[in-house]
């Protein structure tokens, strides 16, 4: 146990909390794109079910932490199902996020430790993968390079872009109590269902970055 838990403790190294990232859209778009097409098309608004192996970093309250994780992602269902281990292959947490809540299965005690972990984790997949997502009623601007939706919330406002493809490549929310942002990144063909490859969320209240990496995607037929 011991050589694990000095692994723990270099992942959870004090650092400094990373800039938000910008998003760059240089093409300019060639016809006009509608929130109706874009939302009905957009990948997370389909009833599938995806496998998905991945490799992460949480920047949480100037600390990292890496993992590998192994996702369920259930969107008929609106559930997903986490289960995050080092490359030896210890188990660091097990998590099932839904849109409203999460239960934490187990997580190694080292890290049970850490207060607002699973939390913040939770929060971050669950604006990655399953709300708030894009709407056929959302209020659409067409502009050169991009589609930008966006609708009120309470004290605020949350917004989509979409890139000339119809791919959704930020989200965006800015109230009195929420301040994040989520960018999707190198969409590759699965099927007909172009899924990023990285991820970025960021949560600037709190100090949360989240970075995902999409190593093996996998459609469920």
């Amino acid at each position: 146990m011991r050589p694990i838990i000095s692994l723990l403790m270099l992942l959870l190294v004090a650092a400094c909390v990373p800039s938000p990232q910008s998003l760059d859209l240089r093409e300019i778009c060639s016809q006009e794109l509608s929130a109706a097409t874009v939302a009905e098309q957009h990948w997370l608004n389909q009833a599938d079910t995806w496998r998905l192996r991945q490799s992460a970093l949480l920047e949480l309250r100037g600390r990292k932490f890496a993992f590998e994780g192994f996702m369920m992602l259930d969107l008929s269902e609106q559930q997903l199902h986490m289960v995050a281990m080092n490359e030896m292959g210890v188990v660091f947490f097990e998590l099932i996020v839904t849109p409203d809540d999460q239960e934490l299965r187990r997580v190694l005690p080292q890290l049970q430790q850490q207060r607002g972990l699973a939390e913040g984790i939770a929060a971050s997949l669950r604006r990655i993968y399953l709300k708030p997502q894009p709407q056929t009623t959302d209020l659409a601007q067409m502009q050169p390079t991009r589609l930008s939706l966006s609708r009120p919330v309470v004290d605020g406002n949350l917004s989509f872009v979409f890139d000339c493809d119809g791919r959704l490549r930020a989200a965006r929310s800015r109230s009195d109590t929420q301040d994040w942002q989520v960018i999707y990144e190198n969409y590759q063909g699965i099927t007909d269902r172009p899924v990023p490859e990285k991820i970025v969320m960021n949560n600037f209240q709190q100090a949360v970055t989240l970075t995902v990496w999409q190593r093996e995607i996998t459609l469920e037929p």
